[in-house]
Formats: C-alpha cells, sequence, structure tokens
C-alpha cells in the first residue's frame, strides 16, 4: 500500500517499467525525426533513401509534441518515477565521433583522417556550436 501512495495507483515495480517505456518511447520518436532531418537526407553518404519533404517533418515533430504532453500528463497524474540520464550528451557525440574515426581506420589503408587533416572532436563540437570557453575545457579534458 505504501508504494502505491507514492507513485499514483501503480505499484512501484510497474510504475518504473511504465516510466522506463515511455523514455524509450521518446527516444524512438527522436531517432524517427532523425530519419527525417534535412542534414541527415542531404548527406553525400546516404544510408536512406531522401524521399521525405520538409512537411513530413513538421507533421511527425507536430505529432511528437502532443505525444510528450499526453506522456507527461501521464508522469505527473500518476507521479510515476523517470529513470536519470547517464551519459552526458558531450560524451555521446565523442563517442559517434571516436567510432567514425575507427571506421575511417578500417577503410583498407586510406585514411582519411590523417590525409585530409579532420579534427573529428573538434568539428563535432563546431557543430554543436559551443562557446569557446566550453570548447575550449572540453578540448583540455581529451
Amino acid at each position: 500500500m505504501e508504494s502505491r501512495r507514492r507513485t499514483g495507483t501503480f505499484p512501484r515495480e510497474y510504475a518504473a517499467r511504465v516510466g522506463d517505456a515511455l523514455v524509450k518511447v521518446d527516444a524512438c520518436l527522436c531517432e524517427a525525426l532523425h530519419c527525417l532531418d534535412p542534414a541527415v537526407l542531404g548527406s553525400p553518404f546516404p544510408t536512406r533513401i531522401a524521399d521525405a519533404v520538409p512537411v513530413h517533418r513538421q507533421l511527425l515533430l507536430d505529432n511528437i509534441r502532443q505525444i510528450r504532453k499526453a506522456m507527461q500528463t501521464i508522469v505527473e497524474r500518476y507521479r510515476l518515477p523517470l529513470p536519470r540520464p547517464t551519459v552526458s550528451a558531450l560524451e555521446a557525440c565523442r563517442l559517434r565521433a571516436n567510432e567514425a574515426m575507427l571506421a575511417d581506420s578500417l577503410a583498407d589503408g586510406f585514411v582519411l583522417i590523417d590525409t585530409l587533416g579532420v579534427d573529428w572532436e573538434r568539428s563535432a563540437l563546431a557543430a554543436m556550436a559551443l562557446s569557446r570557453r566550453t570548447t575550449a575545457a572540453i578540448l583540455r579534458s581529451c
């Protein structure tokens, strides 16, 4: 009974599962939106057919806003616990940049990074439009 008072009408374990599921739903929706990102679709190295137009992305974005609002209402109404993020956005970006460097190193001897002088971490940080102070602090910590 104690746990039901703390999390609305759900037992604690079930409430945690529902919270986890809502976080997963949101992550999947974000990935779907990423698939329609014009920058992704305009890549010279596409992984998908660029058959979406801006209205598709806007419709999905509008639906995501409605779904998030409904999910937030559920979380508030039933006081569902949500898992806390465990990975920094910058660390995730750095990981993806490192994966890109690894993929490049597997290109049968064509080391594009060395050839072109690409600094993946600086490029990734610049793309995120971080302030100079933040960028300098991050690069010093690498």
